[in-house]
């Protein structure tokens, strides 16, 4: 292999990293975005059960 097929085989596995790195940042940053809004759901949920069980106490 001549050095700008290395240089272009380098480029494109770099390139290819670099992608992968994106996407598992993404879904990383989806993953916690959905545990936030389940933990306020349930949350939502605790307190809602909390006012039915004692109606009095607010």
């Amino acid at each position: 292999m001549s050095e700008n097929d290395l240089d272009s085989a380098e480029a494109v596995a770099l390139a290819g990293l670099r992608t992968a790195e994106n996407i598992s940042r993404m879904m990383f940053e989806a993953v916690e975005a959905q545990q936030a809004r389940q933990q306020a759901q349930l949350k939502e949920t605790a307190e809602a059960i909390a006012k039915i069980l004692n109606p009095g106490k607010d």
